[in-house]
């Protein structure tokens, strides 16, 4: 077994506070304010979503898909476009970008910096409407998240499995990145 040196403790108990203190938090005020709109669930008259009244299940269901949707498409920017514009447009090291022209790296750079805004306000705008948004925001952002990061993680090696004889593969039954 890997031994457990200072950082790794800390970085495991932050990890692991942090998420039993969320879900205290949401279990309390969720206990504590039941009498507030924003701690109900489902569709209700008092839920507005950018001037929709979501008082129906058809509407209800449809601004959950397109919740998902948001979610997954600003985790693909997130994973995809950041790391590639810091490492290639902002990194001082990098002199030169073959695949793209000037136009078309100043349109992604830029396309995707005001686009930042709008997505970040219309995210704000969903999650403070009522609790249920703001769980199916976080649930949905985990599963992403762990999906990006399984894809991109298997495909390398940890010093703790090599030392273990692992092989890298921390999530057991699944083919690494490279096979899909």
């Amino acid at each position: 077994m890997k031994k457990m040196t200072r950082e790794r403790k800390l970085l495991i108990w932050i990890t692991v506070a942090d998420c039993v203190l969320m879900v205290i938090m949401m279990t309390s005020y969720s206990y504590i304010g039941s009498h507030d709109s924003y701690v109900k669930f489902g569709p209700h008259d008092d839920t507005v979503l950018m001037g929709l009244t979501i008082d129906t299940w058809p509407k209800y269901i449809g601004s959950v898909v397109f919740l998902i949707g948001f979610i997954a498409f600003q985790t693909c920017r997130e994973v995809y476009v950041y790391p590639w514009v810091m490492n290639n447009v902002y990194d001082d090291k990098t002199l030169c970008i073959n695949q793209f022209t000037k136009g078309e790296v100043n349109f992604i750079v830029n396309g995707n910096y005001a686009s930042d805004g709008l997505w970040y306000m219309i995210g704000i705008w969903m999650v403070t409407s009522q609790i249920d948004f703001a769980l199916i925001k976080w649930i949905t952002s985990a599963i992403a998240n762990y999906l990006v990061v399984r894809r991109r993680y298997l495909s390398k090696k940890s010093y703790g499995d090599i030392e273990q004889g692992v092989g890298g593969n921390l999530f057991y039954g699944f083919p690494p990145a490279t096979e899909y």
